[in-house]
This record gives C-alpha cells, sequence and structure tokens, in this order.
C-alpha cells in the first residue's frame, strides 16, 4: 500500500510502500532536499472527547534507583485535540504532568501506574540508569483499554504533536488551554480530589478501566542482584555458622579452591540446605555449578573463590588467613588485565593478582612500545622490557626511510652496514662531490646565471640562492613602482622590493584601493606584463580621489 509522510526538512510530501517499512529503511535522503528523513505511517485522526474523560490505568517500567529519584525516572502527558479543517484551527487541551499513582520494584525494575485519558494523544519519557545510560520518549494513544504506540516524541507540546504526527496541520492556528490534572486538584471536604461546586465543564468524573503494560525496553535490564549473603556477626555466633567458617578457612588454607575442597563443601551444603543462613543457599548455587562438568577449571575456580571471598567476614580473612596471601589468590582485576593487553601482554584465563603483577612488571612500558612503532617497528605481542629496549635502540640507529631514498637519488646504492649517524656523513660527501643535476642547471640559466662546466650539487645549490637574491624585479612589481612614481627601486632586487611594497601599504591602506581602482578603470585583469602601460606618477590622483569618497 502506498502511503505519503513529509520530510522534515523541506516540508515536501514522500511516497513509499507502506508493507515494506521496517526499522532497516525507516530513515532514507529525500528525493527533494537529500536531508535524511524518518519515514512514517500517516496517522489517522480521532477528535477527544473534551467533556467525558475516561481515564485507563496503565503500566510504564523504567530501570534505576527507587528511593528519591524514580519520579524523574518517568513523566507522563497527555494532549486533547479537535482539529477543524475548514478553519484551519486546532483546539487543544494539554496536560503536562500527570502524577504517578504508585511503583511496584521487582529487582531494578520499576513498574510506574499512572491514570491517562482514553483518545488524548498522550506521551512518555522513561529512562533506564545502566551502565550506558538509555531514554526513551514516545507518542501513544489508549483506545478500549489497548495502547498503541504511534512514534518517536521530540516535544511534548501540541505544535510538536501537530509536527509529528498531523504535519499536513502544523500550520494550522492552535487555541491552546493548560489545565490542572485530576490528581493534582486540591482535596474537598469528603478528603476526595475535585472542586467544591459543580465540575468544569470539560470534565466529569472519570472511570477506571482495565491494567495494560506499556512496550517493555528495548535493552535486557541488568541481572537482578541477589541479596545480602555475607555472614553477619550474629550468624558467625551460630554452631552452623562455626561449622561452615571453620571449612572455607580450612578449603583455603589447602590451596585456591581445590577440587577435592569443593566437593567436600558441596557435600557439607546439600546436608544443611534446610538452613536459614542465606550463605549457605548461595554457595550451594555456585557449587553445584562449578562442578558440573565433573572437575573444576580455572574460571571455575575463580568464581568459587570470588563467592567464598563474599561469604566470610572481613574481620576472618584477616585473623584466621593471611590477608596478603588470600588476596594474591584471588583472580586479576580488570583494570591489571586491560594494562597488561594495552602493553602487548597476553593474561591466560583464570590468572591471579600475584601472576597478573609479575607478568606486567616484566612488560615494557607504552611510551616504548609507542616509540617503536614510530621507528617503523612493530613489536610482537609477549615482548619483554629488555627485548623491547633492544629492539628500540637497534631501530633508532637504522637509517630513516628518507635518507636512503635521498642517497639513492644522488646516484649511490646505500651500503648494508650504513647507520643513521654515518648516512648523515655519506650525505654531506655526495652533496660536495657529486655533479649538479639537470634541473639545477636548467633553474640556474631561467635566472639569468651560467653554471660552469663540472659544477657540483652543493656549488650549484649555493649559485640558486644567489640569483634569487639578485634577482631584478617582476614586470608586475615594476608597474606599481610606475604607478606611484618610484622608477629608482627598479634596480633593487626582487624581495627589496616586495619588502617595501608591504610598509608603502600598511603606512596607508587607500594606496592600494587606488590601484585597484587603476586596474578596474584601464580593465587590467591580471593578464597585462608590460610596464609601459602604466603612466608614470598617476597614482596620487588616484589617492586623492579615494580619499574624497
Amino acid at each position: 500500500m502506498i502511503a505519503k509522510c513529509l520530510c522534515q526538512g523541506c516540508r515536501k510530501p514522500i511516497q513509499f510502500d507502506e508493507n515494506r517499512l521496517t526499522d532497516e529503511n525507516r530513515v532514507v535522503p529525500c528525493p527533494h532536499c537529500g536531508w535524511k528523513t524518518p519515514l512514517y505511517k500517516p496517522a489517522v485522526f480521532k477528535p477527544a472527547n473534551l467533556t467525558t474523560i475516561n481515564l485507563t490505568t496503565i503500566i510504564i517500567e523504567t530501570v534505576g534507583n527507587h528511593k528519591q529519584y524514580v519520579r524523574n525516572l518517568c513523566e507522563v502527558g497527555a494532549i486533547g485535540l479537535q482539529i477543524d479543517h475548514a478553519r484551519k484551527e486546532v483546539t487543544a487541551i494539554e496536560y503536562d504532568h500527570i502524577p504517578m499513582l504508585g511503583c511496584t520494584r521487582i529487582g531494578r525494575v520499576n513498574h510506574c501506574e499512572f491514570e491517562v485519558p482514553e483518545e488524548f494523544y498522550c506521551w512518555y519519557v522513561r529512562k533506564a540508569e545502566i551502565r550506558s545510560r538509555l531514554k526513551e520518549c514516545r507518542w501513544f494513544i489508549v483506545e478500549n483499554g489497548q495502547i498503541n504506540i504511534l512514534r518517536e516524541m521530540y516535544h511534548p507540546k501540541c505544535y510538536g504533536l501537530l509536527y509529528q504526527i498531523f504535519p499536513d496541520c502544523s500550520g494550522y492556528k492552535i487555541n491552546s488551554k493548560r489545565d490542572k490534572w485530576y490528581g493534582d486538584l486540591p482535596l474537598k471536604d469528603d478528603g476526595t480530589r475535585g472542586w467544591n461546586g459543580s465540575l468544569p465543564e470539560h470534565f466529569i468524573a472519570p472511570k477506571k478501566n482495565i491494567v495494560a503494560p506499556i512496550c517493555e525496553l528495548k535493552v535486557k535490564p541488568p541481572p537482578q542482584v541477589p541479596k545480602a549473603v555475607a555472614l553477619t556477626k550474629a550468624q558467625c555466633e551460630t554452631p552452623l555458622a562455626k561449622q561452615l567458617i571453620g571449612l572455607l578457612v580450612q578449603i583455603e588454607k589447602e590451596g585456591f579452591c581445590t577440587d577435592s575442597g569443593v566437593r567436600r563443601l558441596n557435600n557439607w551444603l546439600a546436608a544443611n540446605v534446610d538452613s536459614e543462613i542465606p550463605a549457605i543457599g548461595f554457595l550451594l548455587g555456585i557449587t553445584r555449578k562449578v562442578l558440573v562438568d565433573g572437575k573444576l577449571s580455572p574460571e571455575n575456580a575463580s568464581e568459587m573463590q570470588h563467592a567464598i571471598v563474599r561469604v566470610l567476614p572481613r574481620h576472618i580473612q584477616i585473623t584466621e588467613i593471611n590477608a596478603e596471601e588470600f588476596s594474591e589468590k584471588l583472580p586479576a582485576r580488570k583494570s591489571i588485565l586491560k594494562r597488561i593487553r594495552e602493553r602487548g601482554g597476553n593474561p591466560w584465563p583464570g590468572i591471579t593478582r600475584a601472576e597478573a603483577h609479575a607478568l606486567e612488571a616484566k612488560l615494557p612500558p607504552k611510551w616504548m612500545l609507542d616509540r617503536i612503532r614510530d621507528l617503523g617497528g612493530k613489536p610482537p605481542r609477549g615482548i619483554t622490557e629488555a627485548e623491547a629496549s633492544e629492539l628500540k635502540d637497534d631501530l633508532y640507529y637504522q637509517p630513516s626511510q628518507k635518507q636512503l631514498d635521498y642517497i639513492r637519488a644522488l646516484g649511490v646504492n646505500p651500503p648494508p652496514d650504513l647507520t643513521r649517524y654515518t648516512a648523515i656523513d655519506l650525505i654531506d660527501k655526495l652533496i660536495n662531490s657529486v655533479k649538479a643535476t639537470e634541473r639545477q642547471l636548467q633553474y640556474i640559466r631561467d635566472l639569468g646565471g651560467n653554471p660552469p662546466a663540472g659544477i657540483t650539487h652543493a656549488d650549484a645549490a649555493g649559485m640558486i640562492k644567489q640569483l634569487l637574491a639578485r634577482q631584478q624585479p617582476t614586470p608586475r612589481q615594476m608597474m606599481v613602482l610606475r604607478f606611484w612614481n618610484k622608477t629608482d627601486l627598479m634596480q633593487s632586487t626582487k624581495d627589496e622590493v616586495a619588502a617595501w611594497l608591504g610598509q608603502f601599504y600598511n603606512e596607508d591602506p587607500r594606496r592600494k584601493e587606488a590601484w585597484e581602482i587603476f586596474k578596474q578603470e584601464n580593465e587590467e585583469d591580471g593578464s597585462q606584463h608590460d610596464p609601459s602601460s602604466v603612466p608614470i606618477g598617476v597614482g596620487e590622483s588616484y589617492l586623492n580621489r579615494v580619499r574624497l569618497q
């Protein structure tokens, strides 16, 4: 089915196949202006009943802190519309804020309840406080207890609704009225909310319908954080907790979570699974998980070690177990592993903190690896600091690629034992002994010089420098000198004339404007190179004209 929508850039219509519209091809360049604009299905306008409002309770899910900021995680508003196409007018009632009725928290997910009016165009803004924060803004409408999500919301006002949902009406005159929501009304004498006496003409007491949930979050919410499993001070005094602490301390002293120790712990936990101590059920689930393959792997041993650390109180770790040795057995931190990989190391699965620190000490610093790459080298992964230092020195004393190319350009093949410093001496020697190139000789002739036979490369470079210093003014410079009656400077060099002109124009910028007027009146387009075409001393008259303007 062919549908039409307006470009958000030039506001011209775009035709597309409504049945083939997907999330992948929703944003396309406009065929009129080229602006990338989203395609959308045109909404069918349904006028709201502004005199009788029926409410529906909806639930919107958010992820984040529940205690203080849950009301900031989700906001809801509504707009009731009446559109008169004949008069090109829009009548609207806007509710900027619909209060939250209540909130139920399951894990980190907050289920927020709102009462929204049916047949009103509503909007919601909700956030997910996870590692990469998300924010979702949508227009929606509730009809017969069903929620229809319309499209993304850019601005929660009446003109924003018309611009996005009904672009054909975006130019209509808007008669908008902001009003209080039912939950914001004052308390009456009987304890209910509302106005004493008769209600406003646009409002009749609402009725509640069904509970309809908003669509789920775009991302999977974070895993539910388990309850606290560390043994409390009161639990540590019970006989069962003392047995558990003794068993865990014995396993730690035997070694880093051996296979036999984990099996012994699993049997004891299974025998005491009915205990009310949360740590027993938590450890039993971990032991069953790590022993599912029948053998304790390094990754599973790391998970088991983390579980024991969570259960044992800190004072027991310090008094019953060597705290430093216990800490070194723990799996390496992510920050250490990241530094090791940045420095070219290869940490193995299940590496402990002690092993990670020992591996990091052998690796070269990051600046040394960057220096090797700057010198054209490629340090292999796992290279030690001593090997990297030796490689850096070797690369530093090697001649650069520019040196090698320059030596070959001078007609000599670089010897294999050439270093960076011997390459400098070789280049100086070749410059002073190699004959001048044909390009140098031709450039000397173009400058008016006469190169002697057998001139060397270095002598030719010096001769070119001298000729450039004695070069005569260009024809264009001579034309300017005649214009200002400065013919005595024609015997100067090109650079001297350029320096004088810069100072001359800086003293009075109107002089340059006078020269431009002369060129315009004489149709001087820059192709003239005959100095005699410029009369001598006419610059002052043109300068007087500029001053009188």
